[in-house]
This record gives structure tokens, C-alpha cells and sequence, in this order.
């Protein structure tokens, strides 16, 4: 397993990053720490969110899990609220619910 510190996922957005790597970039399984706490866990290929994930509030309750292309959520998944409760269950294009 490698580690990379001070991951550029998108232009303003920094993390540490600890899995699986081909090529100086997140590839397979792995995690992402974001700098206020926040967490992605899951797949990723040529160093963005691909796949299946999940992320997670600071405070380690679930914010979100389902599928991912090219670093957005798209697909099926379910983002929650900090209670827990469900804040959309279904589709998703883009990173916005459809």
C-alpha cells in the first residue's frame, strides 16, 4: 500500500491520500483525508473518485455512498444528512441529484 500527501484532487481541493497507485495517481481501492476531516473511501481510477464510494463528515457519520465517474457522484447513491437521515436516495448526474 503507498501513501501520497497533498493529493490535487480538483484545482482548490487538497488531500491525503493512502491505497492503491499507478502511476503517481490514485488507481484501485483507497482513501482520501480531506484537511477539515472529511473522508472519501473507495474506488478510483487515474486519480479520481470511479466506481464505488463512500464520504463521511468529519465527525465520521456517513454523508454519502454509492457510485462515482470522473471525481462526481453519478449514478445510484444516497447522501444523508449529519442525523443520519436521507437527504436523496436515487440517481445522481453530475454531483446533483436527478
Amino acid at each position: 500500500m503507498a501513501e501520497i500527501n497533498d493529493l490535487e484532487l480538483r484545482y482548490t481541493v487538497n488531500v491525503d491520500y493512502i491505497g492503491e497507485i499507478s502511476e503517481g495517481k490514485p488507481n484501485g481501492k483507497g482513501k482520501a483525508i480531506f484537511r477539515n476531516g472529511g473522508i472519501y473511501e473507495g474506488d478510483w481510477v487515474k486519480g479520481k473518485q470511479e466506481g464505488y464510494g463512500r464520504e463521511y463528515y468529519p465527525d465520521g457519520t456517513l454523508r454519502y455512498e454509492g457510485e462515482y465517474k470522473n471525481g462526481l457522484r453519478h449514478g445510484t447513491g444516497t447522501a444523508y444528512y449529519k442525523n443520519g437521515s436521507i437527504r436523496h436516495q436515487g440517481n445522481w448526474k453530475y454531483n446533483e441529484p436527478n
